[in-house]
Formats: structure tokens, sequence, C-alpha cells
């Protein structure tokens, strides 16, 4: 079951929040024109070559991606999945905030946080079977929790 949480932007607009995830390459390609650069390497869902291996964007931005072990410490920077965007006409580029972070919208229905939310393992044991499977890691789990703490 997905947390549903509802943001209050304005007074006239309530943006309804159905998920949370890291971005994947495919999705870092497409929507990396409206990604808000940031001068820290951060995770994305998408795995490596190997089981213990999972891709980073890099620090500088420019080289687009690398690959950490899952057990490296490694800055989150989620991305909202949001239900609503077309209805209020939100477009790529504009920001709201939530959960004391300021979010850019990317998609029709996609907004990535500004910063990291936490630094964070992928997974913590190296040699656990599916170390870099994003549905069974440890950070899926983290930040789907770190969004049902936003409701409190």
């Amino acid at each position: 079951m997905k947390a549903k949480h509802i943001i209050k932007i304005s007074k006239e607009i309530d943006i309804d929040v159905t998920g949370i995830k890291l971005l994947s390459i495919e999705e870092y390609e497409q929507y990396k024109e409206h990604i808000p650069l940031v001068h820290f390497s951060y995770w994305l869902r998408s795995h490596g070559d190997n089981e213990r291996v999972v891709f980073t964007v890099s620090e500088d931005n420019e080289r687009g991606y690398g690959e950490e072990f899952v057990n490296t410490i490694c800055n989150v920077r989620p991305v909202l999945i949001i239900s609503n965007l077309k209805l209020f006409k939100m477009v790529p580029g504009e920001e709201f905030e939530f959960a004391d972070h300021i979010w850019t919208v990317i998609s029709d229905d996609m907004a990535i946080c500004n910063t990291s939310i936490a630094q964070h393992c992928y997974n913590k044991k190296l040699y656990k079977h599916n170390t870099n499977d994003y549905e069974t890691s440890e950070i899926k789990e983290f930040i789907e929790e770190w969004l049902k703490s936003c409701d409190s």
C-alpha cells in the first residue's frame, strides 16, 4: 500500500503525492534538463553490471552517472510521484516546498528534491542476495518510511 499525502502549496492548490522513488538511469537521461544541478553524488535505482553495484549521478553532473558499491554511503535525492500536477498546470522547472525541502517538477507526474534528504547505503550487506535489486533494497524502504514520517 502506498502512502497518500496531500501537500498544501497555496490556498488554492493541493498536490496529491501517491509515492516516492529514486530515478532510474532512463528517467535521469529523459528529464535531466529539468533536474536542478547539485554538487554531490546521489543514488539512482538502476543497478550496474554485477549484483554489488548501483548507478549514481556524479558530483559534477557532467559525467551523468557512475557506479558505487551497494554498502557505500551516498546522498538520497528522491522523486515524489504526484497524480495531479497536470490539473494545476504545474510544468517542469516549477518549484514547491514539502517536508522542509524544495522540490522541482520534472515531468507530468514527478518532482525531484533539490537537495539530499539524507545519506544512506543502498543495502548495508555487500554479500546479501540480490543486493542491487531496488524492489527489495533498504534504500527503497528508507525513502518510503521517510515519506510516511512527513505525514505525522
